[in-house]
């Protein structure tokens, strides 16, 4: 008996290869080491196709250590012990550089579908037809990502890499294939601007996400796998079938054709044991990262420890103010802001690598900003849309929430002092703003550091684009925090 067709399409790993909470060292139940065994149980009852769309070279701190020590790729070498047969590419896999992502595709092997961006003027990969004579069907693949990428990374990681219009690339390839194929199938790294079933916009429409803007405004799209929003997705926008999944390896995308028809599914990694044989392959790596994360740093205090994020944002304490001193005694500037990520947990009474890492998953580097007064207030003001009114309680704004929860999108400020009046109207919040007790003028100036994702105008924090950068650093905030927990503690 013939048997029936599955692709799978995993999304937004970001190298959760293991099982576990590095933080706490838990088990937890996610990972590559599920996939692997819900992989090898579909391809004894399918002919599988295994695809992954992106977002695998950042996260996890076993990433973060393998990126900086490792020379072969560990995310390649997930993909490929699993056999993946095709790949696309995400937003964070441009974090660590152009050659970092060329040595990264070169090394998996896995036929690149990436249409929209080319390194030295060649595209990173190509669509592609597949042929499968036993289930009477050819297949149209095309891979793209998000085009908003220069709006958030630095300059110095995009050398040689030219980012192309998401929807001019998909009419084009979606053109050049539908006559030679019976389903065109899409993997987008992004997501879906518009609520599926009304069509609203449930996001400022910058183009960062324009998953729904495709599959309406191009025919001939089957399916379209997307990603970047991680979130849990199965529906259909018009006659496309349109599937997400959640990070970390904790969900699966999954289609199974039969009679000409593709039926979507989600599946739950936590469904499936741990294949140690998958992971025999990382025992090395993994036993090197373990060791990092137990290195000593110094003395942390009782205070430090950040139990629940949100009320740390409400009421910020000692962590946060930590952050910001380390910031301004880096730069030298006069104002710092720091954001907090869902993997924030602050410092214990002695502090360790493990708690850096947790507290800093991202390799997000300094960028010190000359921002006049004017433009102070309407960071402030920006910022203070993160907080709304309910039941006469001040809580985060739902928006920040969903579809895609986004805390990381609310700064912590060092450097001037002012109050946050939620009950006001939007754009009037920022009452008292003062530095070094005067006023602040609109046309005052000050030096301004923040992550460079913020400076680069992330989070829509585009006012930011009105400031002139002073300068860039290289080195990533969780080394500033290490050398500064360091110079601490030999005073």
């Amino acid at each position: 008996m013939m048997k029936q067709l599955k692709l799978i399409c995993s999304t937004d790993i970001h190298g959760y290869i293991y099982p576990i909470n590095f933080a706490s060292n838990e088990t937890v139940p996610l990972g590559m080491s599920r996939i692997a065994s819900y992989v090898k149980e579909e391809r004894e009852k399918y002919d599988v196709l295994l695809l992954d769309n992106g977002d695998v070279n950042q996260g996890s701190p076993l990433v973060t250590y393998a990126n900086k020590n490792e020379s072969q790729n560990v995310m390649a070498k997930a993909l490929n012990v699993l056999n993946y047969d095709y790949m696309n590419i995400g937003n964070h896999d441009f974090n660590f550089g152009s050659e970092f992502l060329a040595d990264y595709i070169d090394q998996v092997e896995a036929k690149s579908l990436v249409s929209n961006v080319l390194y030295k003027g060649q595209p990173l990969g190509e669509s592609r037809i597949i042929n499968l004579p036993t289930h009477q069907l050819k297949i149209g693949l095309i891979g793209v990502v998000t085009d908003y990428i220069p709006n958030w990374e630095k300059p110095s990681n995009l050398t040689d890499l030219t980012i192309l219009s998401v929807v001019d690339t998909v009419k084009q390839e979606v053109e050049k294939l539908r006559s030679d194929v019976d389903k065109i199938i899409v993997c987008y790294h992004g997501g879906l601007e518009k609520d599926p079933a009304t069509g609203e916009p449930t996001e400022p429409l910058t183009g960062e996400n324009v998953g729904y803007d495709l599959v309406t405004n191009i025919p001939g799209i089957d399916v379209l796998f997307s990603g970047h929003q991680h979130r849990s997705i199965v529906t259909h926008i018009g006659d496309t079938l349109v599937l997400q999944a959640s990070n970390n390896a904790q969900e699966i995308m999954e289609i199974t054709y039969q009679d000409g028809v593709f039926t979507g599914n989600l599946v739950q990694t936590s469904d499936y044991d741990n294949s140690q044989e998958f992971l025999a392959h990382f025992e090395s790596v993994y036993a090197a990262t373990q060791n990092w994360l137990d290195e000593k740093i110094g003395p942390g205090d009782e205070g430090l420890a950040v139990p629940d994020l949100i009320e740390e944002q409400k009421n910020p304490g000692a962590f946060t103010r930590l952050v910001n001193l380390a910031q301004l005694d880096f730069t030298g500037a006069d104002i710092s802001a720091n954001s907090l990520y869902d993997s924030t947990m602050g410092f214990s009474e002695e502090i360790t690598y493990r708690q850096l890492a947790a507290n800093f998953p991202f390799p997000n580097t300094l960028v010190v900003m000359e921002v006049d007064g004017e433009t102070l207030k309407e960071f402030l003001e920006w910022n203070a849309n993160y907080w709304t009114m309910e039941n006469g309680e001040v809580t985060v704004h739902p928006s920040y929430l969903e579809p895609k929860r986004q805390l990381y999108n609310y700064d912590i400020v060092e450097g001037v002092t002012f109050h946050t009046n939620v009950a006001k109207p939007v754009g009037e919040r920022i009452e008292d703003l003062t530095y070094k007790g005067n006023p602040v003028q609109p046309t005052d100036t000050f030096r301004f550091v923040m992550n460079n994702y913020r400076a680069s105008g992330g989070g829509n924090f585009h006012m930011l684009k009105k400031g002139k950068v002073l300068k860039e650093y290289t080195e990533e905030i969780i080394d500033v925090m290490y050398a500064y927990l360091q110079k601490i503690a030999e005073k």
